[in-house]
Order: C-alpha cells, then sequence, then structure tokens
C-alpha cells in the first residue's frame, strides 16, 4: 500500500463548511429549570448517561472563585462525566453529533475547545474523540487530557478518511482517571472541515490520524465566529 509520506502532501485549510452541526450547542428546544441541566432536546446532538447542556443565563456551572463558567462563543455549551461512579461501576458520558453528510475520502481537520470542571477531583480529565459510520465503525482522533480549569483549550487533529463516517462522540476517557475519582469536562465550537487543495491519492490507505493531537491556544471567551 502507498505510504503516507508518498501519498499526501500538506493541504492549505481555506474556507470550507464546518460539517459539525450545530457545533456550539445553540440550537436547542428545551431550557432547562435553573437547577437542572439536563443533554435533551439539542438539534443532531444525543447525549447518554451524565451529559449536560448549559444555556445561559439559565443554568450556569461556577468555576471555584465563584464566578460563572461562560460559554467560549454564543449562549450555549455541553458538559460530560469522565469517569462517574454508580453503584458498582465508573460510567463516562457521551455526546453524539450527526454531521452535515458522510465524509469523502479526503483529508480532514477536527478543532474543539474544552474545559475542565473546578469540581473534578483529578487533576486532569481524559477525553476521546472517535468518527463513527452508520454500521458502527469507528476511528478514535486520540484521547486528550484536559487539565484547565480557567480557561478553554483548543486542540486540533487532522486526519485522512476514506469510509463515510456520519457521526462525531465525544466521550469520556475511563483509563485517564485512577481510583474513585470524579472528572467533568466541558465543550464548545467544534469544527470538522476538509482540507482544500489538490487532493493526494488515498488508494490502499486506511483511515487514520496524522501527527501528534496539538493543544493550540487557551482563551476565556471569543466573540468570532
Amino acid at each position: 500500500a502507498p505510504s503516507i509520506s508518498a501519498t499526501l502532501q500538506i493541504l492549505p485549510r481555506g474556507p470550507s463548511t464546518n460539517l459539525c452541526l450545530n457545533s456550539g450547542f445553540e440550537e436547542a428546544s428545551n431550557v432547562p429549570p435553573p437547577n437542572s441541566a439536563t443533554f435533551v432536546g439539542v438539534t443532531n446532538w444525543d447525549g447518554d448517561f451524565r451529559t449536560d447542556l448549559f444555556q445561559y443565563p439559565y443554568r450556569l456551572p461556577f468555576n471555584s472563585d465563584g464566578t460563572p463558567r461562560l460559554p467560549l462563543q454564543g449562549s450555549n455549551y455541553a458538559g460530560f462525566a469522565s469517569q462517574f461512579f454508580s453503584g458498582n461501576g465508573a460510567f463516562s458520558g457521551a455526546l453524539t453529533g450527526r454531521l452535515a453528510r458522510p465524509l469523502q475520502a479526503g483529508r480532514y481537520e477536527i478543532e474543539g475547545w474544552f474545559l475542565r470542571s473546578s469540581s473534578s477531583q483529578a487533576p486532569e480529565v481524559g477525553i476521546e474523540m472517535l468518527l463513527q459510520t452508520a454500521q458502527g465503525n469507528t476511528l478514535s482522533l486520540g484521547q486528550l487530557a484536559i487539565t484547565n480549569s480557567a480557561d478553554w483549550q483548543q486542540f486540533r487533529r487532522t486526519l485522512v478518511s476514506s469510509n463515510s463516517y456520519d457521526r462525531l462522540i465525544i466521550r469520556g476517557a475511563k483509563a485517564a482517571l485512577q481510583g474513585n475519582s470524579f472528572g467533568y469536562a466541558y465543550v464548545d465550537k467544534l469544527s470538522l472541515v476538509r482540507l482544500t487543495g489538490i487532493n493526494p491519492s488515498l488508494a490502499g490507505i486506511s483511515p487514520q490520524v496524522i501527527g501528534p493531537l496539538q493543544e493550540l491556544v487557551v482563551a476565556n471567551r471569543v466573540t468570532n465566529s
């Protein structure tokens, strides 16, 4: 099979459609009451055990200094447990979003902003991002260690797709935490775009990630789109 170095080129990141629908969780038909942040009614997204939707000004968690944790952008963001003990087992929350269309063969870039909850007992919160096909095949985009509880952390990863992935999954990674510790993370402003330029030959190349998972910058809040 052709090697990555022989067939892939660095492609410029030009204007592209964000394939991650409702990427900031702004479209939601349900407004949680003040004492609840249940993740329901969020367009194009599903949340399972221990996932939440936070909406300004109805319901926001607080930082360790007592100030409310504002969204990175807009009014909404999501949260999920990385490790949560209930009864005899440990559970992690998962958010599943439907993409605008199945991925075609090509090179893509995914970005997301994450924040560790100040209520987390562990110094770092493990999370994992995956792509999934309608048949259940998955491609792990790697695990992140979220350590910052004061500012949002931006992460970026490049990947090659030759499968028709049509879902993005963001979930807790229990392996990153030890013992009976509780971990919780927030997510906002996701992006999945196809890189522009001359498409490389993908013959014989399996879906895979390329290079390291990059932590780019931190920010308290942004106003640009």
